[in-house]
């Protein structure tokens, strides 16, 4: 079964003390019913914006705002279907999180179908890890600016077997503090690479929804979005160090984002 290799700093220890004093606070803090609405809706709207900024979407978000109340359109732009279909990702894990969904693969495939679904395709239907490539090629995160390849994620044959791994170990791991378990599952998740594309939109939901269910919701008042762009040129460098990368097709490269 997976097994993580990590090791505390002092740093990370001071950082979940600092949360369990937050938690602590929001959770006992007295809010009026219609303010506490307010901030969950503002949270779920940041959430929105920020996952999807992350990967280069450009709407702002006054302009999410207006998508989500919009009334739902068969053709939309890329950057609007982006942002419509992570709102919806949301509220597919606020209903799995009241109906306690266990995270499986199926949990995990269905969770990147509405995060990756297209146009007029508005059901729910199971998407599928990643397949070959074309004979030849490699499948390859490359650095945009070097154009060299910056991390190649394990062959697609062996993407069922480590996805097992980490629900495995997701549904088995009660020891570590929630925070750091959310992280590892999102690291690795994004490590094995499973999908084609959305990855990191999926990652960061996955690690939401584990933050969630394991106590640290903050009665929704929370955007771990928002603090991931707050130190976007941190983040990049943790998942292989720029905004963008260059995955080779045949034998000509194309710019993609990551997630």
């Amino acid at each position: 079964m997976y097994s993580p290799k990590f090791e505390y700093t002092n740093l990370m220890v001071k950082d979940l003390m600092s949360i369990e004093r937050a938690k602590a606070i929001v959770d006992i803090l007295p809010i009026p019913a219609d303010v506490e609405k307010q901030l969950r809706d503002r949270a779920r709207l940041k959430m929105t914006h920020y996952s999807t900024k992350i990967e280069g979407n450009p709407l702002s978000l006054e302009q999410v705002s207006q998508i989500v109340q919009a009334k739902r359109e068969n053709s939309r732009i890329r950057a609007e279907e982006e942002v419509r279909n992570y709102w919806d990702a949301l509220s597919f894990l606020n209903t799995a999180r009241k109906l306690k969904y266990p995270i499986n693969e199926p949990f995990v495939k269905r969770l990147h179908t509405i995060i990756e679904r297209r146009g007029t395709d508005r059901g729910i239907k199971e998407t599928s890890y990643r397949g070959p490539t074309p004979p030849g090629t490699l499948f390859a995160v490359y650095d945009a600016e070097t154009r060299q390849p910056d991390y190649i994620p394990p062959e697609w044959i062996d993407v069922p077997q480590l996805m097992m791994e980490l629900i495995e170990w997701i549904n088995s791991e009660h020891e570590l503090p929630t925070p750091i378990k959310a992280a590892i599952a999102a690291y690795q998740l994004l490590t094995i690479h499973p999908f084609d594309d959305g990855n990191g939109r999926t990652s960061r939901a996955l690690a939401s929804y584990i933050l969630s269910t394991g106590g640290y919701n903050l009665r929704g008042f929370n955007s771990m979005e928002e603090y991931y762009f707050a130190d976007l040129s941190g983040y990049y460098s943790n998942k292989w160090g720029s905004r963008f990368y260059i995955m080779k097709v045949g034998t000509l490269p194309k710019v993609y984002h990551l997630g």
